[in-house]
Formats: structure tokens, sequence, C-alpha cells
């Protein structure tokens, strides 16, 4: 969480720009920071070519000492290679969220979240410019609750996961469990 709490101010996120054979002239990351306040920091950010292709994403950074902090990020995608009368004209929508959350309820209790879930594997191989998402093969995601009980030699989990195999197009879901 860079900018939470740190008197960072709003303004612009200069672009990358270029040319993409297959896609046309682009402006990658072009985007609007706004710092709300010292804990709120939202950014808007996108990528445009010329050939019509897109990224829109926004991440909402938040931060309350002592009592939690995370980080919630949504893209959305379309790419589109060739022009429709072409007869390899290809088109396809995509999205992406992520949100990583971290809460100390009481000293004896904490909740935390890490989740991570696409559409497809076209979002992480064709409209996500960053490296690590070309090498990802899945996603996982996981939310959890523990309780300590304080003089009592007992502690409490629930947990649920997920997981998201790109390449097979497959997802599974572990329902809560209880421990």
């Amino acid at each position: 969480l860079p900018n939470i709490g740190k008197g960072e101010k709003n303004g612009l996120i200069l672009p990358q720009y270029g040319n993409a054979g297959d896609r046309g002239f682009f402006l990658r990351n072009i985007g609007y920071y706004l710092g709300i306040n010292d804990f709120l920091g939202l950014t808007f950010d996108g990528d445009i070519y010329t050939r019509g292709g897109w990224r829109l994403g926004t991440t909402l950074d938040y931060k309350v000492r002592y009592k939690y902090s995370g980080r919630f990020n949504l893209e959305l995608g379309l790419v589109r290679y060739n022009e429709p009368t072409d007869s390899d004209f290809r088109r396809s929508f995509s999205w992406r969220v992520r949100w990583n959350h971290s809460q100390q309820v009481d000293p004896a209790a904490s909740f935390n979240d890490s989740v991570d879930i696409s559409s497809s594997s076209t979002f992480q191989r064709e409209v996500s410019f960053n490296t690590n998402d070309l090498f990802t093969n899945d996603l996982k995601s996981s939310i959890s609750f523990r309780k300590n009980f304080n003089n009592l030699p007992i502690n409490l989990t629930f947990a649920a996961d997920h997981s998201q195999d790109l390449n097979e197009g497959t997802m599974s879901i572990n329902l809560p469990t209880f421990s």
C-alpha cells in the first residue's frame, strides 16, 4: 500500500506508448491516482489500441492501522486481432478480480483473504502485460477466520479455498472447512 497515509496527492499516471504489430499503436497504463484520504487510495488505469482492443482497471487500497488493510483490483479487457472482414478476425472479452484483506477482529481473532479469479487464461496471456501474469498457470484463493480462546486449549478455524487451472480451463472450490 505505497500511497496510503503518506500525504500523496492526486495525479495522472503517465502511459507507455508504442506499436504492437497485431493490435496497432497503443497507450498502456494511462490512468489517474486519487488519494481520497490517509486511509483510501483509488487508481483508475487502462490500455487502448488503435485496432479496437482495450483494458480498464481500478484498484482500491485501504488501511486502518491496527485494524485492517487490503487492496481490491478489478480489470476488464477486450482483445481484438485483425479486421472484422479478415478470415482470422478474433475478439474476446475477459476479466480478473484480485482482493487481499487482512483484519485483526480482536486480539484473539483474525480474518484473512487472498482472492484471485479470472474469466479465462485470455486475460493473463493477452490482456495483461504484467510479466508475472504471462507465466501464471494457476490462480488460487483462500479465505480464513481464526479464533483463539484464552485460557482454553482450543483454536477455531473456518477456511475455504479456490483453485483455477488456466491451461485446462478448470476450477475447483473447497467449501468451508471447520477445525
